[in-house]
Parts: structure tokens; C-alpha cells; sequence
């Protein structure tokens, strides 16, 4: 479902940001999917500890769709809302204002769900609260610090850089993995690390380096006979 986000990112950003289809952007979603179908089609399935193996299902691949269409949607929609801000370009501060965000959202939370914790354990939905174990108290507030420090640089990313850019190098979280399953002495098949080299080279050619330009100019030209590099939205050439 990975490769799904950043196609509906981008979609939706045509349509709400003016997002312009460029051959370049439209490569590195294909070789995004590329390296993305690859690691699927290699992955076993996984069994826990206990014997226990994950299996997919329907409605569980459509609760993920419906998942990521709105995870793509808040992203998109940040960019719509801090692209449109009363604040002037030369007094904006993207980064902080990102945080800010992020930190009334926490706000908002604490105020609105909290009292529904008590409601739930007054009418018996919920057992007595207890604090978790040293250990796991620890992880548990561990975990919370990355994902709100993730949040927060991925809001300002998307500030800075825009969806498209950073739905795609979210991606990069699966090569970023298999280092650290290296490190551990973990092994993956050869169309697993044919994967990630795909998934590599889609986000080099979003970044548009002169060899990737040049690269993705050769290669189309050998389909289309065309060295424009920029598409309209309409499917027409510029």
C-alpha cells in the first residue's frame, strides 16, 4: 500500500495544488511501484513468536486503501492550507509554523479524547487503568517522541518541499530497513534488494541530478521519438 500514497498524493495535488506532470516525477512514481511490487512479491509471510502468521485479506486490503486515500488526503490538504496562509510570505516561518501544528493537534487531543477515557471506564468499557511496566512504559513513550518528531518534519517537508516530494521519500523507509536488518544479520532475497534499488532510483530521479535527466531523456526518447520532458495534465505535450 506503500505505492499507493504517493500516486493518490499526487493526484490530488494536481487537481488542489496545481501540481504540474512532469516525465521526471511521473518515472520516479513508476519506479517507485516497480521496487514497491518487487519487496511484496519477495516478502514472506510473517509469523510472530507464538507460530502465529499474518495473512491478507479483502476487507483488510480495503480498510487499507481507505487508510491511505485519507492519510493522502491530510497531506495534501496541509499544503493546501499553508500554501493558502494570511500570513505574508517574508513574515512566515514554514518549519515552525509546521510545529506549532503539530503541537495544537496534541492540544486538541488532550482536551477532546481525555475525557472520553473516564466516560469509557465509568459505564465498564474499559478495565481499571494501570501504568505499564518500567520497560514498557519506556518504549511506549519512546515510540510517542519519534512520532510526534516525525510528524512535525514531515509537516515541514511538505511546507518546504511539497506532498509529491515527500510521499515519495517516506518511501525510502523500506531501504532504510533492510540496513538496519543487515546491521542485525538479517537476510532478504535478491528481488527484495532489487526492490529497494528500485525504490532508490525512483527517488534520485525526483530529485532531478543532470545524469538522472539525462538518463530518463534517453529512455523515454527510445518509446516516444520525444525530448520534451514536461507533460501537461491533460495528457498533451509543453
Amino acid at each position: 500500500m506503500r505505492c499507493k500514497r504517493p500516486v493518490f498524493v499526487f493526484l490530488m495535488s494536481i487537481r488542489l495544488l496545481g501540481e504540474k506532470v512532469t516525465r521526471p516525477k511521473v518515472v520516479a512514481l513508476g519506479l517507485e511501484i516497480i521496487g514497491i511490487t518487487f519487496v511484496t512479491l519477495f516478502t514472506h509471510a510473517q509469523t510472530e513468536k507464538d507460530g502465529q502468521t499474518h495473512s491478507s485479506t479483502p476487507i483488510g486490503y480495503l480498510f487499507c486503501i481507505l487508510s491511505v486515500l485519507c492519510y493522502a488526503f491530510y497531506e495534501v490538504c496541509y499544503a493546501v492550507v499553508e500554501r493558502n496562509s494570511p500570513i505574508p510570505e517574508e513574515k512566515r516561518n514554514d518549519v515552525m509554523e509546521s510545529f506549532l501544528f503539530v503541537g495544537l493537534m496534541g492540544v486538541f487531543n488532550l482536551v477532546l479524547l481525555l475525557p472520553g477515557m473516564f466516560v469509557v471506564k465509568a459505564i465498564g468499557l474499559e478495565v481499571p487503568f494501570e501504568f505499564p511496566p518500567g520497560d514498557v512504559g519506556l518504549q511506549i513513550a519512546l515510540v510517542a517522541i519519534l512520532e510526534t518528531g516525525f510528524h512535525m518534519f514531515l509537516l515541514a517537508g511538505i511546507a518546504l518541499s511539497g506532498p509529491v516530494f515527500m510521499a515519495i521519500g517516506q518511501i525510502l523507509i523500506i531501504p532504510t530497513g533492510y540496513v538496519y536488518d543487515a546491521i542485525q544479520g538479517g537476510s532478504h532475497s535478491v528481488g527484495n534488494y532489487v526492490g529497494v534499488m528500485f525504490i532508490i532510483l525512483g527517488f534520485l530521479v525526483m530529485q532531478e541530478f543532470e545524469w538522472t535527466k539525462q538518463c530518463t531523456d534517453k529512455v523515454i526518447s527510445l518509446f516516444t521519438g520525444n525530448d520534451n520532458r514536461e507533460i501537461s495534465s491533460n495528457g498533451g505535450s509543453r
